[in-house]
């Protein structure tokens, strides 16, 4: 099953096409050019310099959040037009199932920081990287010592505050800048949920804001 993966919950915008296995279109584009009709026209592009017509496509992943509130709408609105113009069945994942994935070699907990605005974090505390997280909320900057976890790994998005978390007595630091394609792993984890018979209505699908409190 070849999956179509989208992600856009950051400022820059990733595209992937595989089946679980290889890796057959990939892109980024960044600043400016994350634009709806950008993104439309290089996907459309590459399709056709390839030689694939959309209908090699038999799903369609994109991570619905959270991340960057215009980004995350760009990525959602591309995908859902896709998703019902083409007939493909469309599938969510959320980005703290993406950041799990990719490091699940870890086999323990894990807590994960994704800047939201200011000093504030979208924050999620995974058990051993189980696929639900225990607990998820935005937090401030200031709040990190008090809550997070010192025996779990935890994820940091700028090398800047590593630094800080070493500082604070935190040892398990994961460098955040160390990733695999996240379109590709949300194509993945895509497949995944297809072939177990999920699929989100392109209708009703909307990106995953987070509250100031815990769901």
């Amino acid at each position: 099953m070849n999956i179509l993966g989208i992600d856009t919950s950051s400022k820059k915008l990733d595209i992937a096409i595989t089946d679980g296995k290889d890796i057959f279109l990939n892109i980024s584009l960044e600043g400016k050019e994350r634009t709806s009709k950008n993104i439309v026209s290089s996907l459309k592009g590459l399709l056709d310099l390839e030689g694939i017509d959309i209908s090699f496509v038999q799903g369609i992943s994109v991570v619905k959040g959270p991340g960057s509130f215009t980004g995350l709408k760009i990525g959602m609105t591309l995908a859902k037009v896709l998703s019902y113009i083409n007939n493909i069945p469309l599938i969510g994942v959320d980005l703290f199932e993406v950041i799990v994935y990719n490091y699940s070699f870890l086999n323990t907990g894990m807590e994960i920081l994704i800047p939201s605005r200011r000093d504030e974090f979208y924050w999620a505390r995974y058990d051993k990287c189980e696929k639900m997280p225990i607990r998820y909320k935005v937090i401030r900057k200031e709040m990190f010592k008090e809550e997070l976890n010192r025996e779990f790994w935890i994820y940091v998005p700028f090398k800047e505050l590593k630094t800080e978390f070493v500082e604070w007595g935190f040892q398990n630091i994961i460098p955040g800048w160390y990733f695999q394609n996240k379109a590709f792993i949300s194509a993945i984890l895509g497949r995944e949920k297809l072939i177990n018979g999920q699929s989100d209505d392109p209708y009703t699908i909307e990106p995953l804001y987070i509250r100031k409190f815990p769901f």
